[in-house]
């Protein structure tokens, strides 16, 4: 007997299939909740434990706030590979400022740190909107600059203050405190692309760039917000992670950059523009995590890890390929 079709011809489990491959939020939840389940099975002295469940949290705090800053970009056609070293200068910066000024105020220090990391993301918005310079070589020419510098300031891990470390290192109902900036980040970005209209012009610049601007957008000026905030994001994120882990160092989260772009892509997003939500970019980034996990706890070697993490960035762009065809586009 044949499945009932709707009024288009679609049965319902064709439609309920569409529906999750094209809800790539609801996908990711999906497969990581089976990916689970079987690590579980397999490992159930390693994987599933609260303090397993604890670091696997706190990990993810960094690539998925930074995921926010880079998924407004991507809608927006854009992408934005300074993030890693921007990250390392803002701890390096703090940290240096407190070790050679004794009695620097930790506020203000952090502060310094967080706007040079702004300034950063202010000036990749002038060069590629206004300028006219390609994303691509504007940020990773910014990348170079940020972390030679954060390089220079700390060639060797410099400790970072009580005072500061507590940013990073507090722990509130069992679970450190970069965990929940990183929900109260994810929501107000979700929020602010889903609902506001000023960032909402973002899917318009993304799909048609001159359309939009023949509509009324101020598309350079909305791109350098967004440029800001993707500096601003990094900057915030390397000084907590440096109190977290109480250092700063000049080489950390290096190659961040390809695993944050990776997990908006797999999260929905798309290279052309024009697509992509952040909670499926925080999905995305959290699937990138549990696949290094499993390699960590599989004994993968490190030298391979990035190795898998191209291979997943390639399935993950032919898959978004491929669904467009099908299905066509869609947020």
């Amino acid at each position: 007997m044949k499945r009932p079709a709707g009024r288009d011809g679609e049965t319902g489990l064709r439609r309920l299939a569409r529906v999750t491959l094209t809800n790539r939020a609801l996908s990711l939840l999906i497969l990581v909740l089976l990916i689970s389940a079987l690590m579980t099975a397999l490992f159930p002295k390693y994987f599933f434990n609260y303090y397993n469940l604890r670091q696997l949290l706190f990990y993810l705090a960094t690539p998925g706030i930074l995921s926010v800053g880079m998924v407004f970009l991507i809608v927006a056609g854009l992408f934005d590979l300074s993030i890693g070293g921007n990250l390392a200068m803002a701890g390096t910066i703090t940290a240096a400022i407190l070790l050679t000024v004794p009695g620097f105020p930790y506020p203000l220090a952090i502060l310094i740190a967080v706007a040079a990391s702004t300034l950063a993301g202010v000036i990749n918005g002038l060069l590629v909107a206004y300028v006219g310079v390609n994303a691509l070589i504007t940020t990773l020419a910014m990348m170079g600059i940020l972390r030679g510098i954060a390089v220079m300031l700390a060639k060797s891990p410099i400790s970072v203050p009580a005072g500061v470390a507590n940013l990073g290192a507090t722990f509130v109902l069992g679970f450190q405190i970069p965990i929940y900036y990183m929900i109260v980040i994810v929501l107000i970005g979700a929020f602010l692309l889903a609902k506001t209209r000023y960032f909402r012009q973002l899917y318009y610049i993304g799909g048609n760039r001159k359309a939009a601007e023949l509509s009324g957008i101020n598309a350079k000026r909305v791109l350098l917000v967004t440029f800001l905030i993707s500096g601003f994001l990094a900057g915030f994120v390397g000084v907590v992670q440096a109190a977290g882990s109480n250092a700063a160092i000049g080489i950390i989260q290096d190659g961040i950059e390809l695993k944050v772009v990776t997990a908006v892509i797999i999260g929905g997003g798309s290279l052309a523009g024009g697509k992509g939500t952040v909670l499926g970019a925080f999905m995305g980034a959290l699937f990138m995590l549990l696949i290094d996990t499993i390699m960590t706890i599989a004994s993968v070697n490190n030298m391979y890890q990035p190795f898998i993490v191209g291979i997943i960035l390639v399935l993950a762009v032919t898959l978004d390929v491929v669904l467009q065809r099908k299905y066509g586009a869609g947020r």
